[in-house]
């Protein structure tokens, strides 16, 4: 009876010392669930890169159109001067206007704004590089209902990233409005980084100015749409914002913001679905990231990596 005693307990032990093991391997694997992998990483940074070169674009169109003033109805030609004193980034830029002989008037001005920064890489105060020329095409009076500012780029690197497409801005706002309003369509959209791999992009957006009169370096823009096109990954994708996006100028001068300071959106690509948090508006490019298994905090890298 002994000898069968001491057979029981050792199958007892065996028992449980198997049953501790599957459990401490059930709980191993429960603590090391991958929200986001490398790849998964990289498809999220490479959307919010696109959408962040697509928005500078957008914003200094809308700076040069601003700071062309009466020269846009077409009163005068030739540089448009005080915009560096407006925004760094053009800092390294002549700015110049045209009007489309015989077609401009001043009730219906027809014209063409020339952002140039050279052949050779110029940097602005946050360090950010520029060359290249971008070409913005006008038609109406500024901030009126219909009118079109539509931008496109001539061998423009920004941080030795090639930007291409063509972007149009139609103000759907009246005038007069405390905040006016443009849909932000993109077609063609194409980043080309030096590695040789490429972002592409598809956009429809409605744009809001939040203008501070008073002080033009704390505007806001904020953003609701939706995009679509493929990541570094080859990757389709697709996005739509469930929360207001919202940029901010002084952020983007004073800490190297690239990207909202707040608003949620949702991002799906290689059949998965990531829901990206920017915050509640700190300047910062930091992005909380959520799964199906959980969240995590992620840094936005530049150069979308």
């Amino acid at each position: 009876m002994k000898t069968f005693k001491n057979v029981v307990g050792l199958k007892g032990i065996s028992t449980l010392i198997i049953a501790f093991v599957l459990l401490l391997a059930s709980c191993k694997k429960d603590s090391e669930t991958v929200v986001l992998d490398a790849t998964d990483t990289q498809n999220v940074n490479s959307e919010s890169v696109s959408d962040s070169y697509s928005d500078e674009s957008t914003d200094m169109a809308n700076i040069s159109v601003a700071g062309a003033g009466s020269q846009y109805a077409g009163r005068s030609e030739g540089d448009i001067a005080g915009l560096k004193d407006i925004d760094d980034k053009f800092k390294c830029a002549t700015v110049t206007i045209e009007r489309t002989l015989n077609i401009s008037t001043q009730e219906r001005p027809v014209g063409k704004i020339t952002i140039d920064f050279g052949t050779t890489d110029c940097a602005d105060g946050r360090g950010v590089v520029r060359k290249g020329k971008i070409i913005i095409n006008y038609v109406g009076v500024r901030f009126a209902v219909g009118s079109t500012i539509i931008t496109t780029f001539e061998g423009f690197f920004r941080n030795g990233v090639k930007i291409e497409g063509v972007h149009t801005l139609t103000n759907v706002q009246a005038p007069g409005s405390s905040n006016p309003k443009f849909t932000v369509v993109i077609v063609g959209g194409k980043l080309t980084f030096a590695d040789g791999k490429i972002i592409t992009r598809e956009q429809s957006f409605t744009r809001e100015w939040q203008r501070n009169v008073t002080d033009p370096t704390k505007d806001k823009w904020v953003v609701s749409g939706s995009a679509s096109g493929t990541n570094k990954n080859l990757k389709k994708y697709e996005m739509v914002i469930t929360k207001d996006l919202v940029y901010s100028r002084a952020c983007a001068i004073s800490d190297k913001v690239f990207i909202p300071v707040s608003g949620t959106k949702v991002f799906t690509t290689d059949n998965k679905t990531f829901t990206v948090d920017y915050g509640d508006g700190a300047c910062d490019n930091i992005i909380t990231v959520s799964t199906a298994a959980g969240s995590k905090t992620i840094t936005v890298d530049k150069d979308g990596n």
